[in-house]
């Protein structure tokens, strides 16, 4: 199979020969030997004879272990005259349209050498002449090309076929550059549409998440919790971590029902605005002034912390707040069902204290649904007494 490096070099000699044969006239036969710069010495040789006026391509044989041809292309000439006994090609009897490269031909021979690129080595091509016709078409009544006019024709050759031969090998390496640039932008917007699929995944995963969290409270609250449009483009730009997402989200789920408390809606929406980092109170942080209450309301008092701290502690991890979360959460847990007992048996005595220092206890008094409970009974009590 040949190789895309043989192919390079096979078109580019096909220029070098088609630019020779329309520079000149007079040209019988042109040769032209080469090898690939891939890992072996193996030579490749191409040939065009004039047959009916006209040069037709033939078979070359040639030996790939040639010393004299291998010598000819380590000389640093561009180019020189030979005659056929100076040709380094062994003779063979060609047969069946082969040619044989020694045929009695009585014309002169221009060599030129080409540099071949990346290498040391340079590439040949014999130009054969007749001998009666010159490079311009002058006619010398059966004499022989001077040598001024050898010199002239080598010149003008070799320069055009070298300088040729760096234009092709210059617009060859562009077009590689080209291809080379083509696959690089392929691979860019292959790789850049695999990115955003993977980005849109990604999106996805994370809106069906948070609609499973906001289904799960709807479910929870008995309230249909709904995200706005600019809340779920909050939410896939979050740059925070997962753990604080899950946070804020609850959060800013708590806050929408405390502010639509009182609203007689179907619906409550989860505004963008109520996204935000988790900015609850460390339970260690919150100080109490020395404060002297009579015995029967400082276990109230005990609980009502107990309760504060936990409930904080859970919601503050991202966890739901209930009871039974609550209770397990302790340092000694408890079950859901002692919570509410000491809720119950204490609510008198909780919205005593809640109405001594309406300050205290906030998160548990507007979050906790068994404190929630009892104080709005008591709310509901005073409304009906008063």
């Amino acid at each position: 199979m040949t190789s895309n490096s043989q192919l390079h070099t096979i078109e580019f000699y096909s220029a070098v020969i088609n630019h020779i044969t329309e520079m000149v006239v007079g040209v019988e036969k042109i040769v032209g030997i080469y090898n690939i710069e891939d890992g072996t010495n193996q030579l490749f040789g191409t040939c065009l004879s004039l047959q009916n006026n006209q040069l037709v391509e033939q078979e070359l044989i040639i030996d790939d272990d040639i010393i004299s041809l291998q010598q000819l292309q380590r000389e640093r000439i561009q180019y020189k005259w030979l005659n056929k006994s100076q040709i380094p090609f062994e003779e063979k009897q060609i047969n069946s349209g082969q040619l044989n490269i020694f045929n009695e031909y009585n014309n002169l021979i221009l060599l030129v050498s080409i540099p071949q690129l990346n290498s040391s080595k340079r590439n040949l091509v014999f130009v054969y002449f007749k001998d009666e016709l010159d490079q311009f078409g002058v006619h010398h009544e059966k004499s022989k090309l001077s040598t001024q006019n050898k010199t002239i024709i080598g010149h003008l050759v070799s320069k055009s076929v070298i300088s040729l031969s760096k234009i092709y090998w210059t617009q060859d390496y562009k077009m590689k550059r080209f291809a080379q640039k083509t696959q690089e932008v392929i691979q860019f917007q292959k790789k850049s549409n695999e990115n955003k699929e993977n980005n849109q995944g990604l999106e996805n995963l994370i809106i069906g998440w948070a609609t499973d969290l906001i289904e799960e409270c709807s479910k929870s609250d008995g309230i249909n919790y709904v995200y706005q449009k600019d809340a779920i483009e909050k939410i896939i730009q979050f740059k925070g971590s997962f753990n604080d997402l899950k946070k804020s989200l609850y959060e800013a789920i708590e806050y929408a029902k405390m502010l639509n408390s009182y609203s007689d809606t179907n619906q409550v929406i989860i505004e963008a605005d109520y996204i935000s980092e988790v900015t609850y109170v460390n339970s260690e942080e919150i100080t109490y002034e020395n404060i002297i209450l009579p015995e029967r309301l400082q276990k109230t008092q005990q609980l009502l912390d107990k309760l504060e701290r936990y409930a904080l502690k859970i919601s503050h991890e991202g966890i739901k707040l209930t009871s039974t979360n609550v209770g397990r959460s302790m340092d000694n847990p408890i079950t859901a069902a002692a919570i509410s007992d000491s809720i119950s048996k204490n609510k008198d005595r909780i919205n005593t204290l809640f109405k001594q220092f309406p300050d205290k206890w906030s998160f548990i008094k507007n979050n906790f649904k068994p404190i929630i409970n009892i104080t709005s009974k008591e709310n509901y009590q005073s409304r009906k007494w008063g």
